[in-house]
């Protein structure tokens, strides 16, 4: 049931049925049992969309209790990732320190490991960081480390997304 919920949620949110998807989440949280991490995977997932429906707030608040539940755990990469997601919603507050600090954080758990995927979408958030605050050269290395790991990764849609990140930072330099 945990597996439907969430695949739900994840068809909702591409939809754009954004409320929808937040009730299949907590659907797949209520479902989880005693799995504090899988609850607290599905609660970075639930900070995300309220994110991007502009409940900041909210979504700090969820990202911490993600953050908080995988720290006792143990869970390296998914602390990363909850980081990741704080970091994300603290660009879209203003709050671009705070940001700085969670995506160093996660950075240096990604490196430590075998996570070329992962690594590649925090220095997309460090794009985003730059990029607000108009550090344009920090923008086009940051953006160049992910390009260079989406092309390891072989993946044309990364490749992609690489190259559209290194557009991007060169069209903002000129």
């Amino acid at each position: 049931r945990v597996g439907l919920f969430e695949a739900q949620a994840e068809a909702l949110e591409t939809l754009g049925r954004m409320d929808e998807a937040l009730t299949a989440y907590r659907m797949a949280q209520k479902e989880v049992g005693p799995d504090r991490v899988h609850w607290a995977r599905n609660e970075r997932c639930v900070a995300w969309l309220l994110s991007r429906k502009g409940r900041l707030d909210e979504a700090a608040a969820a990202c911490a209790r993600a953050l908080e539940v995988l720290e006792a755990t143990g869970a390296e990469v998914d602390v990363a990732d909850a980081l990741r997601t704080l970091a994300q919603v603290e660009i879209r507050c203003g709050h671009y320190e705070a940001a700085e600090g969670h995506l160093q954080r996660s950075l240096s758990i990604y490196q430590r490991g075998d996570h070329p995927e992962r690594l590649a979408r925090c220095y997309g958030t460090l794009a985003q960081l730059y990029n607000d605050r108009g550090e344009l050269e920090a923008l086009l290395d940051v953006t160049q480390r992910q390009l260079a790991i989406c092309q390891e990764l072989g993946r044309p849609v990364s490749i992609g997304k690489g190259l559209n990140s290194v557009a991007w930072a060169l069209i903002r330099l000129g």
